[in-house]
């Protein structure tokens, strides 16, 4: 794999990611900040947040949407979290879901199933009307078979 400057900027920004998370819950650990429940589950909010953002415009902008989704779980996530501490846990659930609806959505209609275009690329790759005139092509090119003729029993 060739390295880009595109890969290594990603590859920088996870991480900053990581480091972030850990300065997050290294500082909750030794200074009680009561940011939330847990000092490890702090860390999982943080690396969730920045790898969902993260992934989410690394998905939109390569328009690939399985990176999209994979966001989209990790920002649930995330926001689930964060919604618990506040909220009743089936109100941040349903926040969690709808969210998911929306960018599931969002990630489907903006990009749509690019498996289409990928194949329409190939050079192998023939749309219906040549299909079918190949098949018609060769149905009249055919050789007729000769029926045996039966004769009959008298």
């Amino acid at each position: 794999m060739k390295n880009t400057k595109s890969k290594m900027c990603i590859g920088v920004i996870a991480i900053a990611i990581l480091v972030a998370s850990l300065v997050v819950a290294l500082l909750d650990a030794i200074i009680p900040l009561n940011f939330w429940t847990h000092t490890a589950l702090n860390f999982f909010f943080c690396a969730f947040l920045g790898f969902g953002v993260l992934s989410l415009t690394f998905g939109i902008k390569k328009k690939a949407s399985w990176f999209v989704f994979f966001g989209a779980i990790l920002l649930g996530l995330a926001i689930f979290y964060a919604l618990f501490q506040y909220l009743v846990w089936w109100l941040a659930l349903i926040a969690v879901i709808v969210l998911w609806g929306i960018l599931v959505t969002i990630g489907y209609v903006v990009l749509g199933n690019k498996i289409e275009d990928v194949d329409n690329n190939k050079p192998e790759y023939k749309n219906y009307e040549q299909r079918r005139a190949e098949k018609l092509e060769a149905e009249n090119n055919a050789e007729k078979e000769d029926l045996p003729e039966i004769k009959s029993f008298k």
